[in-house]
């Protein structure tokens, strides 16, 4: 019993002591997201948002394209409050042609952006 004590007071000392390191952004691994990447990487930062505070989610795979939504993210260097992580926007770009259309919410409609 007191072995057992023993480990698990070094593993909660261990669990205080040793950094926490970030998670490591995923690599874009189709063109899609790679051209998608690139135009966000431009766009962004011209309102306001980084790239390091995005989280970007496929949400659905239509016939034609990929249906992502950028997710603000909040803490840990990013501003805003932590406990909301809200969506952004909302993009498609087709599979074939690469096009990047952006959602208007308003209307309800996809203007081609890139």
């Amino acid at each position: 019993m007191r072995m057992i004590l023993r480990i698990f007071t070094i593993l909660m000392v261990l669990g205080f002591v040793i950094p926490k390191f970030p998670a490591v952004a995923a690599v874009p691994q189709s063109k899609a997201e790679q051209k998608l990447m690139k135009y966000l990487g431009k766009v962004l930062p011209k309102r306001g948002l980084s790239m390091d505070c995005v989280t970007l989610i496929e949400e659905d795979e239509v016939a034609l394209c990929y249906q992502y939504a950028i997710q603000e993210r909040h803490g840990n260097g990013c501003p805003g409050d932590p406990e909301t992580s809200p969506i952004v926007d909302r993009y498609r770009i087709g599979k074939n042609n690469l096009i990047i259309r952006h959602w208007n919410p308003i209307n309800d409609t996809w203007k081609r952006v890139y």
